[in-house]
């Protein structure tokens, strides 16, 4: 009898032992440090070690409130990447990801505590009149959506393309800086420039009179005026998102449809 209860348990031990559930160091953000209000990745491996596919959820919380989830097909022998948008507040978050089996069932639980920063406070502008942007920082579209939508369709795109994100947000935050300040000021040249018409003051003399004096009466005035609209016109294109990024991918990919043409002609032809 015992011999038996001993094959028994020898024949069942691969079933009990070989299941769905999280990798070594399963839980990772797509970049660290992180900032209070930034948008952030937050990522889990699984494998399944089972012979059997498995279907699920895996469900993140942070310090046991519900943040994300996300569903999970995986295949016996298969190891899948999944993760959740989040914009954290300052401070210390214990993350914990729970993988759900279809009845309902909880397969396997891990946890992690990260720590984002505080958002650091502004410094005071020393002299307003001559950096006008130092009053308040430019505000641009987060690309977090368009990070949301990669992700849905390749986890493993989104984490590498999240750096690159990152970095022109900023590029496009400085950006958005300095045209604020040439918006201000082109503004400014525009309410003290000369409008077209007569000259003030100007008495006698009939209207062609005027103009023929004053050939560049409202020159300036246009000058700076288109100057403004081409300002406001970029400064709404590096703001939002939704337009920058489909424009900058267009002409990324019509640079690298050049470079190609241009190797691909003979040498001498370059």
């Amino acid at each position: 009898m015992r011999k038996i209860i001993v094959a028994a348990a020898l024949f069942l031990l691969p079933s009990l032992v070989l299941a769905a559930g999280f990798a070594k160091d399963p839980i990772f953000l797509s970049k660290t440090p992180v900032t209070e209000g930034q948008n952030v990745h937050v990522y889990a491996v699984i494998s399944n070690a089972d012979a059997a596919a498995f279907v699920g959820t895996l469900v993140f919380y942070d310090n046991n409130v519900k943040i994300g989830s996300s569903a999970i097909n995986l295949a016996a022998g298969a190891t899948q990447t999944a993760s959740i948008l989040w914009t954290p507040a300052a401070g210390s978050h214990p993350i914990s990801a729970q993988l759900v089996a279809k009845n309902g069932s909880v397969a396997e639980q891990v946890a992690q505590t990260f720590t984002v920063d505080a958002k650091p406070q502004p410094v005071a502008a020393t002299n307003a009149s001559a950096f006008p942007t130092a009053q308040s920082a430019a505000t641009i579209d987060s690309s977090a959506a368009i990070q949301k939508d990669i992700a849905g369709v390749s986890p493993q795109v989104a984490s590498v393309t999240a750096p690159a994100f990152s970095v022109v947000d900023s590029a496009r935050n400085s950006i958005a800086n300095v045209l604020d300040g040439q918006i201000t000021t082109a503004k400014q040249k525009v309410s003290s420039s000369p409008k077209p018409g007569l000259v003030e003051g100007a008495a006698t003399g009939t209207l062609a009179d005027v103009q023929l004096q004053n050939p560049t009466t409202g020159f300036w005035y246009w000058l700076y005026t288109t100057y403004l609209y081409v300002l406001q016109a970029l400064r709404w294109l590096v703001g939002n998102a939704g337009v920058f990024y489909p424009v900058l991918a267009i002409a990324f990919l019509y640079l690298i449809y050049k470079m190609y043409r241009r190797f691909r002609r003979p040498a001498w032809q370059r």
